[in-house]
């Protein structure tokens, strides 16, 4: 969030963002982060302070355990461990009127959570001990109504207008903390790359080639060796392959034998001649980056090992009605502040620290 003026630097004179249909995520001081020593799959964050829509939250000993998200990790793959805002999301009555609000969260078959207001059980128990409210308004409207029977009638009645008077529905939630989300990643660049076909996965290069009717085949004269170091891990690339007994023999193409890799080394071949797919990547200079490819997002929805979310939260009663209308949104989107880089295995590897600090 932007300081616009001094007054802003004091405690206090910062405040949420309204105007804007995401919250704002900055960062006061940087947190530490590091692997946990006894539970090698767990990341800790201490001592920092993190800002949503210029509400202040401390990082007090935040911690997540990937083993802990069983199915949804394995080892090898590479992740983000991110911060998003959360909120308060009771899913009981008394819980509730516990935290002070009118609401409690569930989630539909669409798996989106919604919130349901209720009118306060205290109200109610307090109307039926009087007949119910049907039985207090004939009362009151027959005039007969007692003087106890009458403040009943009238706290059931403003209960029941908050329900659907604009001027106290639940309206758009404040962030009351901080969540952690996993987000899957596949590191990437643009930059040049002579074949850029080597840097991706066989999925990746079937997809494409399966839009491209004629890719483009380059002929590559090299050492057996330099052949297993280049392609066995990338196979797909490799159209066609033949063995040579010497250099000469392959740039002549003199007595070459087909080849099917991974054996380049067929027929007492030391040199190999590849008939490679290639494409290459030439990019101007202000348009090259390294930002990895987003896989999927793992938030509370998917584990409850998992605090944040990043998919709104809907006020029920309009949902049904208008589901992308902006009174049914009561969350904004979040402005995901990622931590660290980390790759999951028996023992975590923190890869880079991106807001955060090594302990």
């Amino acid at each position: 969030m932007p300081i616009l003026n001094t007054n802003q630097l004091l405690p206090g004179g910062l405040t949420p963002n309204l105007d804007l249909p995401y919250v704002v995520s900055t960062v006061g001081d940087k947190p530490t982060a590091a692997v946990n020593s006894t539970t090698t799959t767990q990341v800790d964050f201490t001592a920092g302070k993190i800002f949503f829509d210029g509400i202040p939250f401390a990082v007090n000993n935040l911690t997540l355990n990937l083993a802990s998200l069983g199915s949804l990790v394995s080892n090898g793959q590479r992740f983000l461990v991110a911060l998003v805002p959360t909120y308060v999301e009771p899913t009981t009555t008394s819980a509730a009127i516990t935290a002070g609000v009118n609401y409690t969260v569930s989630y539909n078959d669409k798996g989106e959570a919604l919130a349901r207001l209720f009118i306060d059980p205290a109200v109610k128990a307090q109307a039926d001990s009087f007949g119910g409210f049907a039985t207090l308004q004939q009362k009151v409207l027959d005039g007969i109504a007692s003087q106890a029977e009458q403040a009943a009638f009238y706290s059931y009645s403003v209960a029941q207008e908050k329900l659907a008077d604009p001027r106290y529905m639940t309206t758009v939630l404040t962030p009351t903390g901080l969540g952690l989300i996993l987000i899957e990643i596949q590191p990437q660049q643009n930059y040049y790359n002579e074949n850029v076909l080597l840097t991706k996965t066989e999925g990746e290069f079937n997809q494409l080639f399966s839009r491209i009717n004629s890719p483009l085949v380059e002929r590559k004269i090299m050492t057996t060796a330099e052949a297993a170091t280049r392609y066995n891990s990338k196979l797909f690339v490799v159209k066609s392959a033949k063995g040579y007994t010497s250099l000469a023999n392959a740039q002549n193409d003199t007595g070459g034998t087909n080849l099917t890799p991974p054996n380049w080394t067929a027929a007492s071949s030391t040199h190999v001649a590849v008939n490679e797919y290639f494409m290459t990547s030439a990019i101007s200079y202000g348009h090259r980056g390294n930002k990895p490819k987003v896989l999927r997002y793992i938030t509370k929805e998917d584990s409850l090992n998992l605090t944040g979310r990043i998919k709104p939260l809907y006020l029920e009663a309009d949902y049904a009605r208008s589901r992308f209308a902006p009174i049914s949104v009561l969350t904004k989107e979040p402005d995901i502040l990622p931590l660290v880089d980390v790759t999951m295995g028996a023992t975590l590897t923190i890869n880079e620290h991106l807001n955060t600090v090594p302990a």
